[in-house]
């Protein structure tokens, strides 16, 4: 990794760091969303890869309105994260077991994304880039809008159980 010399820089490798994280979540959802057993976790699963691929073209048009590249080093977090849940998968024998380790696991993933995009919106704040800022928020909104669908699956899904 190149050394970060002040925030704009600082900002543009956490905007990339988002950028990764969507393209790894793409991937991995898509794996995720086919060994579900609920259709109502298959549904939620099916609307956040969507939004991930609209994130992910969102960050590389801002990226490249910055004049940056796009790619930068892989988020480790998201693929920590990524890992943590293929051996959820990986471990889980029932329907129901399995259903819950990926509505957990995505949640996981989730809040990473959310402290990621509001750190890059306090950045675009300081950095007096309000239309990123926007878009920012916007996704910010639609992790938090995630995270919400999730809780309700979990709590639904546990105490039928």
């Amino acid at each position: 990794m190149k050394k970060i010399n002040d925030l704009n820089e600082l900002f543009v490798e956490q905007l990339q760091d988002r950028y990764d994280a969507a393209k790894q979540q793409a991937v991995a959802f898509l794996k995720m969303a086919e060994s579900c057993t609920h259709k109502e976790l298959k549904k939620i699963l099916q609307k956040d890869i969507e939004t991930n691929k609209e994130h992910e073209e969102k960050l590389k048009d801002v990226i490249e309105e910055l004049g940056e590249d796009p790619g930068g080093e892989q988020c480790e977090g998201t693929a920590g994260l990524i890992h943590e849940a293929n051996e959820i998968l990986a471990y889980s024998n029932s329907g129901a077991v399995v259903d819950q380790g990926i509505a957990i696991s995505i949640q996981h993933i989730n809040h990473h994304d959310i402290a990621g995009y509001n750190g890059c919106m306090m950045f675009a704040k300081a950095l007096g880039k309000t239309e990123i800022y926007k878009a920012l928020d916007k996704m910010l909104e639609d992790e938090k809008n995630t995270d919400a669908a999730l809780n309700d699956f979990i709590l639904k899904s546990i105490t039928n159980n």
